[in-house]
């Protein structure tokens, strides 16, 4: 048995040893790039110290494949003794170890997972203005039950957004990662699970004023998948939903998010139904359903008509012999279109000629609006 060498831990080691156990796993580039500035050959020599100390180790792997680290039993002592094993819910040691050791289907999510949290670290560190608050992927710290369903996200996100006065502006994101492994109905409930969560007295932190009335989102939720037709698939089934998500959910592909995550990337249901070419800025600040209807109200302005229509759309419901499924020839943004009106019981087919301009084409949106400053807000 090799024996093994004593260590003079660091800050950064247990800060490293900290996220290794939140993750469980963590391949060496991931590790040099959240722990050590990107310093690739840095961090090769210490984590070698570090499997030296017998306080991580590494999974076998075939020739080509990526160095994956754990946290040993030694480690987790380490942590224990450290007083920061306090801070988590309670296993013991013999539990800890074995949650380590995952298939390889769930590994490959699990890096995946790692891959969006280093792509948001190193993206941060370009804008001066952002900071990364909180980064957490253990989904058992961030799970939640709403509208009947456990919830556990992937990962959960705290960004600080300096303002020029000094203030700080925190935004917060659940995230779900989709390897086209789940069907469309599972991301449909967990959406409309996270619906009812934002709702939940836990976050309004009242029981008798309706979530309308609240002036800005608790947070928003992140979905990340692996093509753009997946992705305006979703768009659409959340769009067909009762009631219909507009704004809550925003989507990214695999290769957007880890290219820019906080660039004009995201796109919300709402923006895929003015324009499937459409996309929103991370930290675009959102009003919910109001900021929504204020959104129709600027780009529709001055015909009603077109106003109404489109609002009808967005409910998807059916009000005595009224139906308000939207018409199928009605195409949001185009220019002047004839509007059916024999959706009505009772009523005559005929159309009504509606005047309408072709609307500014929406711009993409990114996660730090001082990145692009001549991108609108909305409150």
């Amino acid at each position: 048995m090799r024996s093994q060498r004593v260590i003079e831990l660091q800050e950064r080691d247990i800060a490293f040893l900290r996220g290794l156990f939140e993750c469980r796993v963590m391949t060496t580039d991931h590790a040099a790039s959240l722990y050590f500035d990107s310093r690739r050959e840095s961090a090769k020599k210490r984590l070698q110290k570090l499997k030296s100390a017998g306080l991580i180790a590494e999974r076998s792997r075939k020739q080509f494949e990526p160095s994956v680290l754990f946290l040993s039993r030694l480690g987790l002592a380490t942590l224990k003794q450290q007083g920061i094993l306090e801070l988590y819910p309670a296993f013991d040691i013999a539990t800890l170890t074995r949650r380590a050791h995952v298939s390889e289907m769930t590994l490959r999510h699990e890096i995946a997972v790692l891959d969006l949290k280093v792509a948001v670290h190193v993206a941060a560190r370009s804008h001066e203005n952002l900071s990364i608050i909180e980064f957490t992927t253990w989904p058992r710290l961030n799970q939640f039950e709403a509208a009947g369903v456990v919830i556990k996200p992937d990962a959960f996100v705290r960004i600080g957004d300096r303002q020029p006065d000094g203030t700080v502006e925190e935004h917060s994101f659940y995230v779900e990662v989709d390897r086209s492994t789940e069907p469309l109905n599972s991301l449909c409930e967990r959406a409309r699970a996270y619906a009812a969560h934002c709702k939940s007295a836990h976050l309004t932190g009242r029981d008798d004023t309706p979530f309308m009335k609240y002036q800005k989102r608790p947070f928003r939720v992140l979905y990340v998948l692996q093509s753009r037709q997946h992705r305006d698939n979703i768009a659409r089934r959340l769009l067909a939903t009762t009631p219909p998500i507009l704004a809550l959910v925003w989507l990214a592909t695999f290769p957007e998010m880890k290219r820019d995550p906080f660039g004009a990337i995201w796109m919300r249901p709402i923006d895929y139904k003015m324009d499937a070419q459409a996309s929103t800025p991370l930290l675009k600040k959102t009003n919910g359903q109001a900021a929504v209807s204020r959104e129709i109200h600027d780009r529709f302005r001055g015909d009603w008509q077109i106003k109404a229509a489109l609002e009808s759309r967005l409910r998807f419901t059916r009000r005595g012999n009224v139906s308000t499924v939207p018409p199928a020839n009605l195409s949001v943004g185009s220019p002047a279109r004839a509007l059916p009106t024999g959706h009505i019981a009772g009523e005559k087919s005929a159309s009504i000629a509606i005047e309408q301009t072709s609307p500014p084409p929406y711009r993409r949106q990114a996660l730090s609006r001082r990145a692009h400053p001549a991108w609108p807000v909305s409150r």
